[in-house]
């Protein structure tokens, strides 16, 4: 199937050989009119709208974050990654002026109080 043969708003699926309009345990490219199972470089799967997007879901009711390291979209960030308040991504390290905060997984400009965690400059961590 040529994905230009389908429809406006929907994806060609090379598994069932049809046009759809959700790509069902896949991902749409939008650029590419296919439904894909990683999405292209640059691109972040989105479980909630089912759509290779270059910016995560964050709304009132659900926020997703970048997960650089398998290029989907997350709600929170996995083992031994933060969240980048800057980029809205789950990175490996916090650059200055934040400090990886290990009990929120989030990269902070100050550490936490409670429990009593303090910024280790070089490093980049709340110990």
């Amino acid at each position: 199937m040529i994905p230009t043969d389908c429809p406006n708003a929907h994806f060609a699926n090379n598994e069932s050989k049809l046009c759809v309009n959700i790509c069902n345990g896949t991902f749409a490219d939008t650029n590419n009119k296919v439904c894909l199972p990683v999405c292209p470089d640059s691109y972040f799967a989105d479980p909630s709208t089912r759509l290779c997007s270059l910016s995560c879901t964050n709304n009132s009711t659900i926020s997703l974050y970048k997960n650089v390291a398998n290029k989907t979209c997350v709600s929170s960030c996995a083992e031994l990654l933060f969240l980048n308040p800057v980029n809205n991504k789950c990175e490996s390290f916090c650059n200055d002026p934040y400090y990886e905060d290990p009990t929120t997984q989030i990269c902070v400009s100050a550490c936490p109080s409670s429990p009593p965690l303090y910024g280790q400059s070089d490093t980049n961590k709340c110990v």
